[in-house]
């Protein structure tokens, strides 16, 4: 459920990142490299989210590896 959930909010910050891409190229005057500075942050913010997301799956993994063990 958890994994499902956040690849759903992984599509989203994509395409939230894409759209900001362009917004900060054209409303903000930035140009080529505005667009390419705000992907590269993009990319560091989801691949941040990706290993909290892989983080909280091995916690869990553990958590149930443990209670299988104690029963």
């Amino acid at each position: 459920m958890f994994t499902r959930m956040a690849k759903g909010l992984l599509w989203l910050m994509v395409l939230a990142i894409v759209i900001m891409a362009f917004v900060v190229a054209i409303k903000l005057d930035a140009g080529f490299w505005g667009f390419v500075a705000t992907l590269i942050f993009g990319a560091v913010a989801i691949s941040s989210f990706g290993m909290f997301v892989e983080i909280a799956n091995n916690v869990m993994d553990i958590k149930n590896t443990l209670n299988k063990q104690n029963k």
